[in-house]
């Protein structure tokens, strides 16, 4: 949504690309995991040391974009339109975002705003599609033509991939439509898989590695996951797990058996109908 939008601080455009990754650590599958990030030229130029910014995971900062300049402008027709409609008025809002390692700046078109208040929208039919919400309130500083809104971030590698989360490490944005990561899909399955054929054959964990052509210790840190509380499990299989958890945190919060502290651990509240919510104490 942002090509041709994006800049890092220090001037250098970022341009869109993708990559593969697979999707478990040591996978023992060739399954690859498509990934849309934005690079910034002066890491391709000068080399990845060269650049703080790098790389930054586009979909996370797309969703980030959208639910800050929405919030902002705050117009409920336009929130009534089709996902694609809606990402054509938002990038043409968007007139630059500014990347650096400790803040983000999305520049707004002053005029594009006042042309999406006089204009007449079609008259709504059912329930707005959903959107992203930005977890913090923007810096907001209106320079005539353009408006300022500066979050501060910072930069942190997750699973792969370069995200923004908030300066104390909280999530930034929940998403539109969640989307479960999913490396840990894969790995609690293959839990719950490797607790069940054991029993069922009654063989010993060791003979059972053996079997598998896989380590002792690999399948016994899996097993760990099938101890998680049933919130855990709801929230990590339907996305909404705050993104900063990643699978190595979910196995470390599964060593505590009691399920308020796992959830503590790994910051939500327990009973929240998978709602993502950080509890302040984790």
């Amino acid at each position: 949504m942002l090509k041709g939008k994006i800049l890092s601080s220090d001037g250098f455009a970022m341009s869109p690309t993708t990559t593969q990754y697979p999707l478990m650590k040591q996978s023992v599958t060739k399954q690859k995991r498509f990934v849309r990030y934005y690079i910034s030229e002066k890491a391709t130029k000068y080399g990845f040391k060269a650049c703080p910014i790098k790389t930054i995971y586009a979909d996370h900062l797309d969703e980030l974009v959208r639910g800050v300049v929405l919030d902002y402008i705050d117009c409920e027709p336009l929130l009534h339109q089709p996902r694609e409609r809606c990402d054509q008025w938002v990038r043409g809002f968007v007139d630059r975002v500014v990347l650096s390692p400790e803040p983000v700046a999305i520049r707004l078109d002053a005029d594009q705003i006042t042309t999406l208040r006089e204009h007449q929208f079609q008259a709504a039919i059912g329930d707005p599609p959903s959107r992203p919400t930005c977890c913090y309130q923007p810096e907001i500083e209106d320079r005539g033509r353009l408006v300022h809104l500066t979050l501060k971030v910072q930069i942190k590698k997750l699973d792969g991939r370069r995200v923004l989360l908030s300066s104390d490490g909280r999530d930034l944005v929940i998403p539109s439509v969640p989307k479960p990561k999913q490396d840990i899909v894969d790995a609690i399955g293959l839990a719950y898989r490797w607790h069940d054929e054991p029993i069922r054959s009654s063989q010993q964990i060791r003979a059972f590695a053996a079997a598998k052509e896989t380590g002792r210790t690999r399948i016994l840190s899996f097993l760990t996951l099938t101890q998680l509380g049933p919130d855990i499990l709801k929230a990590a299989l339907t996305g909404t797990l705050p993104s900063r958890v990643t699978l190595d945190d979910l196995r470390s919060a599964a060593k505590q058996l009691d399920w308020d502290r796992q959830a503590a651990k790994v910051g939500i509240r327990r009973g929240s109908n998978a709602q993502r919510a950080v509890d302040p104490a984790a």
